[in-house]
C-alpha cells in the first residue's frame, strides 16, 4: 500500500512538472507551487521512513548474526584420517540448529582455499559471533600453526605454508570483520606426518597469542599430540558435541567439562587446552538471566548418565587405583562411587605394622580368618560382592558367583 502511494505522488510530480515547463513556470499559480512543494516534502518523508524501516531490520539481524567456517579433512595422500569429516558434519548440524550461518568444507583443497576464507569473511558483519572449527592434520613451524590441504604435497618446510591455512590468517580476517566474538575449536593436533623432512621436530600446535575477544580451544596442550578417536568421532569432538547441549551454559564451563571428559577418558594422556578470552557471556542456544544457573548449569541426565556409564565401562575392570580414583574426582556423588572406593581400597597396599614378638602367640588366636581373592578376581571379597548384588548396577562373572558361594555364606 506504501509502495503505491509512493509512486502515485511521483506521477503526480512528474506530470505537474511538465505543465509548469509547457505553460511557463511563471503562469504557476503560488497555491499551486505550494501544494507541489508539500508533495514533495511527503514523498521525502515517506521515503526517508522506508529507508529507516530497512535500516533498523538490517542493523538488527547483523547485531545476532553468528556465522561458522567448519572444516573436515580426511582424505589426505599420505596419511587418512577417519573421523574429521565426521566431526565437521556433526558440528555442522549443530550449529545449525544453534541458529548459526555455516559454511561446511570437507577434504579442502588447495583451489579452495582462497574462496572459502573470502566467503567466510563476506558473511562476517560488525558486531557478530564468528567460530571457526577444524579437524584434521595440523602442525606448527616457526611458532605458527598451519592446517594442511588434503592434497598437500609437503617435501619440505617451505611448502607449508603455501599448501595450508595459516590459523593467524583466520583470526585476523575475523579481527578485520570488527566481531563482538570470536570462537575458535581446533581438534588439529595429531603428529605431523610431514615431519621427516622437517628440520624442527616439535609436535602438536605451537601456543597462540589470541586477540581481544577471541577464545581458542586446542584438542590438547600446545606441543603434544591428540587421539584421533576409536568411534565416529574424534574424542575432544565427542566431548565437545555433549556439552554443546547443555543449554544455558557459557562457553567457558563448555570447555571446562570438555577438558574434564577427555583427560579422564584418555587416562591423562590428552588434556584439551584454552587460550584467550572473552567479554560478557555466551551460551550456545542464549544464556539463561540467572547468574547461577547460568555459571552452574548441569548436563541434561541423559548425556551425563551415558558419559559417567561409558567412563565406568572403561575402568571397571582396571587393576589401577588412578583409575578409580579419577572416576571419584570427577563423579563424587555419582552411580559407582561405592563400587569404586571398594575396588580402590582393595588396590591400595597393605599398610605394615612393627611385629610385637610378645604379643604373637595372643593376636594368631583372635586373628579372623581371612580368605585371599583367587587369582585374576581382585573385587572378590565378600563385602564388595554383597555390594555388587545390592546395587544391581552389573551381574557376577563365573569366578565372582563361586567365590561367593563358597566363602560368603
Amino acid at each position: 500500500m506504501s509502495r503505491i502511494l509512493g509512486k502515485k505522488i511521483a506521477l503526480f510530480v512528474l506530470a505537474y512538472c511538465r505543465s509548469c515547463w509547457g505553460r511557463g513556470l511563471a503562469t504557476a499559480s503560488i497555491g499551486s507551487l505550494r501544494a507541489l512543494a508539500v508533495l514533495l516534502i511527503v514523498g521525502a518523508m515517506h521515503a526517508g521512513f522506508q529507508d529507516a524501516v530497512a535500516f533498523s531490520s538490517e542493523d538488527s539481524a547483523n547485531g545476532s548474526v553468528q556465522v561458522a567456517l567448519v572444516i573436515g579433512n580426511s582424505s589426505y595422500r599420505t596419511i587418512p584420517l577417519p573421523n574429521p569429516v565426521n566431526d565437521a558434519r556433526d558440528i555442522s548440524a549443530k550449529l545449525r540448529k544453534l541458529g548459526f550461518t555455516v559454511i561446511e568444507r570437507e577434504n579442502l583443497t588447495s583451489k579452495q582455499v582462497g574462496s572459502t576464507l573470502r566467503e567466510f569473511r563476506s558473511r562476517l558483519k560488525p558486531g557478530s559471533v564468528a567460530l571457526f572449527f577444524y579437524a584434521g592434520h595440523g602442525l606448527q613451524l616457526k611458532g605458527s600453526n598451519y592446517l594442511p590441504v588434503v592434497d598437500a604435497e609437503i617435501v619440505g618446510e617451505e611448502d607449508v605454508p603455501i599448501q595450508s591455512i595459516n590459523v593467524s590468517q583466520v583470526l585476523n580476517i575475523m579481527e578485520d570483520a570488527k566481531t563482538r566474538l570470536n570462537l575458535v575449536f581446533l581438534d588439529a593436533c595429531r603428529n605431523n606426518p610431514f615431519g621427516r623432512s622437517f628440520r624442527s621436530t616439535a609436535g602438536g600446535l605451537a601456543k597462540v597469542d589470541a586477540p581481544s575477544g577471541t577464545l581458542i580451544s586446542f584438542a590438547t596442550r600446545p606441543g603434544n599430540v591428540a587421539s584421533d578417536g576409536s568411534g565416529k568421532n574424534g574424542l575432544y569432538t565427542q566431548y565437545l558435541l555433549t556439552y554443546m547441549d547443555v543449554p544455558g551454559q557459557p562457553i567457558e564451563q563448555i570447555l571446562k567439562r570438555v577438558v574434564s571428559g577427555v583427560k579422564l577418558e584418555s587416562r591423562g594422556e590428552q588434556e584439551p587446552w584454552m587460550e584467550g578470552s572473552i567479554d560478557g557471556d555466551f551460551c550456545f542456544g542464549g544464556c539463561t538471566s540467572g547468574t547461577d544457573a547460568a555459571l552452574a548449569p548441569s548436563p541434561p541426565a541423559n548425556n551425563a548418565a551415558s558419559v559417567e556409564l561409558t567412563l565406568w565401562e572403561s575402568i571397571k575392570t582396571s587393576q589401577s587405583a588412578s583409575d578409580y580414583q579419577a572416576y571419584l574426582d570427577q563423579y563424587p556423588k555419582g552411580r559407582f562411587v561405592a563400587l569404586a572406593n571398594s575396588r580402590l581400597q582393595a588396590l591400595k597396599p597393605p599398610t605394615t605394622r612393627p611385629v610385637q614378638q610378645a604379643a604373637l602367640p595372643v593376636e594368631a588366636a583372635v586373628r579372623p580368618n581371612i580368605v585371599p581373592p583367587p587369582t585374576g578376581c581382585p573385587s572378590c571379597n565378600c563385602s564388595e560382592l554383597i555390594l555388587i548384588m545390592s546395587m544391581g548396577v552389573e551381574p557376577l562373572t563365573d569366578v565372582q558367583t563361586n567365590f561367593y558361594r563358597q566363602k560368603c555364606r
